[in-house]
């Protein structure tokens, strides 16, 4: 930002949460985008992988402080709060803790469509983290490992409003809408994952013991490691002594291969519904599968659960898709057991569909938790 006289010039780098600073100005209730702030005008627009966009606005028009959010290449945010007074600006950093971060939240301006998903995740999510805490603990979890592409959930499950946070400051509703439904969805994915443990009374195993290593670490852990299949745990049963391999989001066919022959193969097969969100074996499987080769295994899992919170305004949470997703994982997989879960309600005629094809659904999850246990310990 740079003071021109009366007129206050700002560079907004838009890239999503890598590589991006965007600007917000409190006007006296809410904090509203730069752009939106009377008399600010759009001087030159660069576009590129990094849209670069400057706007100078009257120093008259800002009322309130500028709120300054900018991501690192790697995505780490950082909150910085300016004030105008007397035509120089004085900047701080701002130590956005928890609480800090849900003060902040009710200060951003929502649209219609952002209000009751935003109230759903900040009344839905930190229960759910507790009570997969809990199951952690029950389980003789050490941690959960997050690696890679799973760094944003970690930050959710570490940090849920700070997370939420992050994705307030981003200007494209249509982004926010989708970033807050993929952060939710996570989360109650790992919830459901600590609901099968609870059904099985799992006791979490130690995975460097299993793969014959020495590493001076705790390895009764959870590892959750997006475009990767390592299995998300070895859990043992202490109601029947069945040990179960667990993988969560593996890919069975190479989907994300796009200039690969086998992605070319699998579009004109009609197969693009690849990754369930868990896929269970009975037993303790040690051979290391690669990306997209779930399919190389040649064993039948015992159960396959996918999750939906029934709250996605994407095309992949339309009953055609799901019952088009479902059958490919019946036809890819042959599990012994398909199971869908959604944190809502589900209406009656995608629930006979669903039901006809032999899929053991459960919706309501969190009036129904008892039952939802009971389903997958028969399951097993």
């Amino acid at each position: 930002m740079n003071l021109y006289g009366t007129e206050l010039e700002v560079v907004e780098r838009r890239s999503g949460t890598r590589g991006s600073d965007y600007y917000y100005v409190h006007d006296g209730s809410l904090f509203i985008p730069i752009s939106a702030v009377p008399g600010a005008r759009l001087v030159s627009k660069e576009p590129g992988r990094r849209i670069e966009l400057t706007y100078k606005v009257p120093t008259s028009s800002i009322k309130g402080p500028i709120l300054h959010v900018s991501f690192s290449n790697s995505g780490y945010p950082l909150f910085e709060i300016c004030t105008l007074s007397n035509n120089s600006m004085q900047c701080c950093i701002c130590d956005c803790d928890e609480d800090s971060a849900k003060v902040l939240l009710n200060m951003f301006k929502l649209s219609k469509d952002e209000v009751y998903l935003v109230r759903f995740y900040m009344d839905t999510v930190s229960p759910l983290i507790n009570d997969i805490k809990s199951v952690m603990v029950r389980s003789k979890t050490s941690d959960i490992r997050f690696g890679g592409y799973a760094e944003r959930l970690r930050e959710t499950f570490e940090t849920p409003y700070f997370s939420l946070l992050t994705l307030m400051a981003l200007p494209d509703e249509k982004g926010r809408i989708q970033s807050i439904e993929v952060r939710l969805s996570h989360i109650v994915e790992l919830w459901v994952f600590t609901k099968l443990i609870e059904a099985i009374d799992g006791e979490t195993l130690d995975r460097w013991v299993i793969e014959g290593l020495t590493i001076n670490s705790p390895g009764n852990n959870w590892w959750i490691e997006f475009m990767r299949n390592e299995p998300i745990a070895f859990i043992k049963s202490r109601r029947n002594n069945e040990k179960y391999t667990i993988y969560y989001q593996p890919s069975i066919y190479p989907h994300v291969l796009q200039f690969s022959e086998e992605y070319h193969e699998l579009r004109r097969r009609g197969i693009r519904n690849v990754v369930p969100d868990f896929v269970v074996f009975k037993g303790i499987i040690k051979e290391r599968i690669g990306w997209g080769e779930l399919h190389n295994l040649n064993l039948l899992p015992q159960l396959v659960i996918e999750v939906k919170t029934g709250l996605e305004r994407t095309r992949w949470a339309s009953p055609e898709y799901v019952i088009k997703q479902l059958d490919q994982y019946r036809h890819l997989l042959k599990p012994k057991h398909l199971m869908l879960t959604v944190l809502t309600k589900i209406n009656d005629g995608l629930r006979r569909k669903l039901e006809n094809m032999g899929i053991v659904i459960i919706d309501d999850l969190l009036n129904k938790q008892g039952e939802l246990g009971e389903l997958i310990h028969n399951l097993l």
